[in-house]
């Protein structure tokens, strides 16, 4: 698990225009690792009412403390970013979300000492306390699979749409990347052995996590989809023509994107609740490798290439870490809906 770098959790009011004069006003409890005020001056551009910002604070886990608050508040919020609250309760507001941000220091530190530490290859039993958050998740990512596998389906069926053109107005972007020559760990570990650094990493299993092939519909759906816009962006590369124009949008697309939009939601409404439950077993494995029946978290020590020590102390091999990459599609689906 790695440190986050940090950043600002701001609580941006906006009072409804629809709304009567002792109605609660709409707040935006959002995040960002620039400056405040220049978040809110991009957020105001394109607005046609005032936006302002009644507090911030920094906090190093600033994702986990919007997510929390986002949760806590699900029934209020509007949009899945603004929450109606009335300006003369903001105060408590705030502090809630400075008190969520402490306790999730707290966990968040705890938990990224074990992360970075070897396990010791060990497993034990589990506790009456550690099979209930178990059967928790085990629930949580019955609900994610079939939800990801929609997610995925919605996702190519509009790459495949886009064709030879810039993609699809509000929905896709297509961007086409040139031939290249890009850095490849691979090539370095065998060039620069002398730039490897020892770093202990591990990745964090469920035991007996649903598989996607237990959802047949859903997967066989998405496995065609994924298809599918694979074969239509070979079929654009291997043309060789340029990208023209703009997809026209229909309504059956805009009702794939609509599905794509509310996919997306749950899948990071569910990942959110997965992540608390994930910090809370690490804490309980300590240096252990697994928990019986639970989950398991190994933890090794890895070589890890530097790549900046590299470019900066030989740049002739660091050339020579370079490999040729051949042009590729490169497709974003948009994850809010700008047009009617």
């Amino acid at each position: 698990m790695k440190a986050e770098l940090g950043g600002h959790v701001y609580f941006l009011v906006m009072k409804d225009p629809r709304g009567a004069e002792d109605s609660p006003d709409l707040v935006k409890i959002g995040i960002t690792s620039k400056d405040v005020l220049d978040r809110v001056a991009e957020l105001q551009t394109g607005n046609p009412y005032d936006l302002r910002c009644f507090d911030f604070f920094h906090t190093r886990w600033p994702t986990e403390v919007e997510h929390f608050m986002h949760r806590r508040h699900a029934p209020d919020m509007k949009q899945n970013e603004w929450l109606r609250w009335r300006l003369g309760d903001l105060h408590s507001l705030i502090n809630e979300a400075k008190e969520a941000a402490r306790r999730i220091e707290e966990l968040k530190s705890k938990e990224q000492d074990y992360s970075i530490q070897a396990s010791n290859g060990q497993v034990r039993g589990a506790a009456p306390e550690e099979v209930r958050l178990r059967a928790d998740a085990q629930q949580l990512l019955k609900e994610r699979m079939p939800a990801q596998l929609r997610l995925s389906l919605a996702e190519n069926r509009l790459k495949a749409a886009t064709g030879a053109t810039l993609g699809i107005p509000g929905i896709v972007r297509v961007i086409a990347m040139p031939e290249a020559r890009r850095f490849s760990v691979k090539l370095a570990r065998s060039q620069c052995p002398e730039f490897c650094v020892p770093e202990v990493r591990g990745t964090f299993l469920w035991r007996r996590k649903p598989q996607r092939h237990c959802f047949s519909a859903e997967y066989a759906a998405a496995r065609a989809a994924k298809r599918e816009a694979r074969a239509a962006s070979e079929r654009v590369l291997g043309s060789k023509v340029g990208l023209q124009g703009w997809t026209d949008r229909t309504p059956d697309l805009e009702r794939w994107h609509d599905g794509f939009l509310q996919e997306t939601r749950t899948v990071y409404q569910l990942d959110a609740m997965l992540a608390d439950l994930q910090t809370e077993l690490t804490l309980r494995l300590c240096e252990y490798e697994a928990i019986e029946g639970v989950c398991s978290f190994r933890r090794r020590s890895v070589p890890r290439i530097d790549r900046s020590a590299i470019f900066e102390n030989c740049r002739e091999k660091y050339d020579r870490c370079l490999e040729q990459c051949a042009p590729q599609l490169r497709k974003h689906v948009y994850t809010a809906r700008s047009y009617l």
